[in-house]
C-alpha cells in the first residue's frame, strides 16, 4: 500500500469527524515531512491527518536558509540558524574548554535567532497546540524556551536525549543544559507520545507521567505470503545499519556457510541509502538502493524471510533500549516471516514476548545466527506461525486505524 493510499482508508474511519476538529497546531521539527527516510514518512502521514488550515510546520534545520513551500496543502516554514554542538576538538581537552564559551554564545544565538521566527508564527496564528518533535539538540534548546509561550505543548520523542547527545556528539556543557531542558519538557508538557513500550515504561518512572505510544501503521501491501520454495533462499533487509556488529556477523556467517543452506543458493537483498559492503570472498547480495515504502514492502514480500537487527554496541545501549524500529511496521506489512537480532534488553524482544512474531537471536553468536537461519530456511511450519503472528500484530497494534487513534489522543482532539 502507497502512502498516498492512507487518506482513503483515514476518511472511511469513524474519527474522521474528530480530525476536522483538530487544534489549530504549529508543528516543530527538523525532518520534514516528506519521503527521505522513516521520519518524514511519518510526519508526512501525520500531517496529512489535518484540514490544511489546521496545521503550520516550522522545519528548523541546522543549516537551512529561509523558504516557504506547501505539503499536502498545508504551509511549511523553512528557517534555521547552525547551531555548533562542540569545538576545539582538535586541540584536545586544552581546546574544547577553550572553545566552550564560544560555543555556548553560538548556542544562544541560533536558539535565539530560531525563537524569534517561531515567534512571529506564533503570532499570525491563534493556535491551540504547539507539538514538537525532539530529535535533535537544537529542538531540545527550543522545546525548553517554548514551554512559556502561552500555548499548550505537546511531545513526540523517537530517540532518548542521551542518544541524541551521544549521536550528534554534543560538548559536555551542552549536554548538561539540554539534559535539563528534556527533563523540563518532560514534566511540563501537556502531552507526551513514545515510540514504544520500554520507553513508555522508562519515562513513566523518570518523570511520573503517561505517554501514548505512536508507531506507524500500515495495511498490507499484498497477499500475506512466504516464499518457502524454489531454488534460492532470499533474505530481506531495508533501511539504515545502525546494528553494525550484528549486521556485519550476518555477512561473516553467511560468507561461513559458502552461501548456501539445506542446498539452495542463498541471496541477501538490500534496500537503503548506503551499504559499505567489503568483502574478500563470493557473495550474493542484490543491493536495489533507496525505494518508497510500497517497493520496499513489495520486495520484503518476496523474501523467504527478512533480518531486522537492533544494536549490540555498549554505547548504543540507550538506543537499543529504549528506542523502537519504526521498520517493524514495514517488515511485518510485507508478509514474510521475520529473524530478529538484538541484545536481550533491547525493545523488539521485550515486544516478541508479548507478540511472538519472529524468530529472535540474543546474542553475538555466529552459531546461534546460523541455526537460525536453517531453521527459516527449512520449516515450513515456523515460517507460517511467524507469518501468522505478524499478520494479527500488524492489525493490532500497528495497523493504520491503531496509528491514527493514538496520534488524535496524543494531540488532543
Amino acid at each position: 500500500m502507497r502512502p498516498e493510499a492512507l487518506p482513503n482508508v483515514i476518511d472511511e474511519s469513524a474519527e474522521f469527524a474528530a480530525m476536522r476538529t483538530l487544534p489549530n497546531t504549529l508543528l516543530v521539527t527538523c525532518t520534514p515531512p516528506g519521503q527521505n527516510g522513516v521520519g518524514a514518512i511519518i510526519l508526512d502521514d501525520l500531517i496529512r491527518l489535518f484540514p490544511s488550515d489546521r496545521l503550520t510546520v516550522a522545519v528548523v534545520d541546522n543549516s537551512a536558509t529561509a523558504a516557504t513551500d506547501v505539503r499536502h496543502g498545508i504551509r511549511v516554514e523553512h528557517f534555521g540558524r547552525r547551531y555548533r554542538l562542540s569545538g576545539g576538538a582538535r586541540f584536545g581537552r586544552v581546546g574544547r574548554a577553550l572553545a566552550t564559551p564560544i560555543v555556548s554564545s553560538l548556542q544562544r544565538a541560533a536558539t535565539s535567532a530560531n525563537l524569534v521566527a517561531l515567534r512571529s508564527l506564533l503570532a499570525q496564528g491563534q493556535f491551540d497546540r504547539i507539538w514538537l518533535v525532539l530529535s535533535s539538540p537544537w529542538i531540545i534548546d527550543l522545546a525548553a524556551e517554548l514551554m512559556d509561550e502561552g500555548v499548550p505543548v505537546v511531545a513526540l520523542v523517537w530517540d532518548d536525549v542521551e542518544h541524541n547527545l551521544n549521536y550528534f556528539g554534543a560538548s559536555s556543557g551542552t549536554r548538561r543544559r539540554l539534559r535539563a531542558g528534556f527533563d523540563a519538557v518532560m514534566k511540563r508538557a501537556h502531552r507526551i507520545a513514545v515510540i514504544g513500550e520500554s520507553m513508555r515504561d522508562e519515562y513513566r518512572a523518570r518523570y511520573g507521567r503517561d505517554s501514548v505510544i505512536v508507531r506507524h501503521g500500515l495495511a498490507p501491501a499484498l497477499p500475506i505470503s512466504y516464499a518457502g520454495s524454489g531454488d534460492l533462499v532470499r533474505i530481506g533487509f531495508a533501511g539504515s545499519v545502525t546494528a553494525r556488529s550484528a549486521f556485519d556477523l550476518l555477512l561473516s556467517t553467511l560468507d561461513d556457510m559458502h552461501w548456501r543452506v539445506a542446498a539452495r543458493d542463498i541471496e541477501l537483498c538490500v534496500m537503503g541509502g548506503r551499504f559499505d559492503l567489503w568483502s574478500r570472498v563470493p557473495r550474493r547480495i542484490l543491493c536495489l538502493g533507496w525505494r518508497d515504502v510500497a517497493d520496499t514492502v513489495a520486495e520484503l514480500s518476496r523474501c523467504t524471510f527478512n533480518y531486522l537487527p537492533q544494536p549490540f554496541e555498549s554505547d548504543w545501549t540507550n538506543f537499543a533500549s529504549l528506542s523502537f524500529p519504526s521498520k517493524t511496521t514495514t517488515y511485518l506489512a510485507a508478509g514474510a516471516p521475520l529473524l530478529i537480532h538484538a541484545p536481550p534488553h533491547a525493545s523488539l524482544p521485550r515486544f516478541v514476548a508479548d507478540h511472538p512474531i519472529a524468530h529472535t537471536v540474543d546474542r553475538l553468536d555466529a552459531t546461534l545466527l546460523r541455526g537460525a537461519i536453517e531453521d527459516l530456511a527449512t520449516d515450513a511450519n515456523l515460517r507460517a506461525r511467524l507469518c501468522e503472528a505478524g499478520r494479527i500484530a500488524l492489525e493490532q497494534v500497528f495497523s493504520p486505524d491503531t496509528f491514527r487513534r493514538s496520534f488524535l489522543e496524543f494531540i488532543d482532539a
